[in-house]
């Protein structure tokens, strides 16, 4: 028997996940145990795991583990090979639905944060990149080398544009507050009657995983709650405009209630 471990380490968290349920479907398509290590993850799973998921090892005890195959972050020889599988959406899909579940600690948290914002029961959601995503902050030294950045930037006027229908409601999801500021100037603008709603903190002004790492300053509990309510929001809104180029906006959409409900700036959802 084969054991699969994947190690959760520093990347970004939805980078992670995703990661994660490909090496999941890896293991479980060949018929092979699987365990998460979250031991050398400091970024955002300090408190481990599964203190904010439920448990997904697969523990087969009826045969001894004779061979050990290592997933170490998106780059390792073994991970390259298992995520150019053909792995059709549904079938990620369904596999999320069945294992990313949250304790019941954390679920009570988000909940919590939830309710706080009294949310209409239909309402739009943008998920707005900024900081070292699209280079306006330091960023990691791959994106350096290379002189690309993850993302382009999008601006606020494109994304009202992308689904082109009235908008009553609107959350949106962002690390830097000056997007909140735009898109109230562009409703202001435009005279337009839309409610905004928003959990991004005024102090907020786009994150910068190297200035994290190198400065020693990781996401609490209280940050990565205000993240999975983020992605439950998102999760359930009537439309969704994102960036398939985000492991974020491609989570959601993954999760989405209604996928086809889910746009994307940058390029087209792949696979549907």
């Amino acid at each position: 028997m084969t054991l699969v471990t994947y190690y959760l380490n520093n990347r970004g968290f939805y980078s992670e996940i995703n990661n994660l349920i490909l090496g999941y479907i890896y293991a479980i398509d060949n018929e092979y145990n699987f365990r998460v290590d979250s031991s050398t993850s400091k970024l955002y799973f300090q408190k481990g795991f599964e203190y904010y998921f439920e448990s997904i090892n697969i523990n087969n005890t009826n045969n001894k583990i004779s061979k050990s195959l290592i997933i170490n972050g998106v780059h390792c020889l073994n991970f390259k090979k298992i995520r150019l599988q053909n792995i059709s959406f549904q079938k990620k899909r369904n596999i999320t639905k069945n294992i990313i579940k949250y304790t019941d600690k954390a679920n009570s948290e988000i909940q919590k944060v939830i309710n706080r914002l009294n949310l209409p029961s239909n309402y739009t959601t943008f998920h707005v990149r900024r900081g070292d995503k699209i280079g306006e902050k330091p960023t990691l030294t791959w994106t350096t080398k290379s002189g690309k950045y993850e993302a382009d930037r999008f601006e606020i006027d494109e994304y009202f544009l992308k689904i082109n229908t009235k908008i009553n409601n609107l959350f949106v999801m962002t690390d830097d507050f000056k997007v909140i500021s735009d898109i109230k100037k562009y409703i202001s603008s435009k005279k337009l009657n839309i409610k905004i709603y928003y959990l991004c903190d005024e102090t907020d002004d786009g994150y910068s995983t190297l200035s994290l790492l190198q400065n020693k300053e990781y996401y609490d509990e209280k940050d990565v709650i205000k993240l999975l309510a983020e992605i439950e929001i998102a999760k359930n809104s009537y439309y969704f405009v994102g960036t398939f180029s985000s492991n974020v906006s491609r989570y959601v959409k993954l999760i989405h209630k209604n996928p086809k409900n889910c746009f994307s700036l940058d390029m087209l959802w792949f696979p549907e």
